[in-house]
């Protein structure tokens, strides 16, 4: 799903991206450097991201206080949320950081990507997200992301889609695009 969606991002142009592994077996099983994409920073650190989360925050902070208009495009990848003490405590500066770049983000053309194998993690990320594509999640997963028993129900190579925290469709992958899923990458993620 990850791939799918960093190659259509890589289509686009004025997109750059930053990327912080914290699980470094995910980070090899995903091969994010065999797309190509413009990786303008990369850490691989399970313990601390917080230099990246800074100059992103920074980034963010200066385009709101300068008018952004309409430059490049930044996407922050971060693999494996479930091997940060930080996320799995949900509270950390660098957490902190990245919820301020959730929030403030979108708006001046910087986004969060974020995976995680474990629901809990990513808790507060998908509070401020428009957008939360889940596997099959045992029930107490599936209640704390999405309310409801929906992503128990998933198969094997099925996904769910959340948008705007309120419709969600099921989809297989990763045969799949994500412009089929609903809409073109710009629709998902202007």
């Amino acid at each position: 799903i990850i791939k799918n969606i960093l190659k259509q991002l890589k289509q686009k142009e004025n997109v750059v991206f930053m990327e912080t592994a914290l699980d470094r077996q995910m980070h090899e099983i995903a091969d994010i450097n065999s797309l190509g994409l413009n990786v303008q920073e990369k850490m691989i650190d399970k313990n601390n991201f917080q230099d990246i989360a800074k100059t992103i925050n920074k980034i963010v902070l200066d385009r709101l206080d300068n008018g952004w208009t309409d430059g490049y495009k930044l996407w922050y990848i971060i693999i494996g949320a479930h091997k940060s003490q930080e996320f799995i405590d949900k509270y950390g500066p660098t957490l902190t950081l990245i919820e301020n770049i959730a929030r403030r983000g979108p708006q001046v053309g910087v986004h969060i990507l974020v995976y995680s194998r474990e629901a809990g993690p990513v808790t507060t990320i998908n509070k401020l997200s428009d957008y939360l594509i889940s596997t099959a999640l045992d029930e107490s997963g599936s209640a704390t992301l999405f309310g409801t028993n929906e992503a128990t129900m998933l198969r094997e190579r099925q996904a769910l889609l959340l948008e705007s925290r309120v419709k969600s469709s099921k989809f297989k992958i990763p045969q799949m695009s994500i412009n089929k899923v609903g809409g073109t990458l710009k629709e998902l993620f202007a």
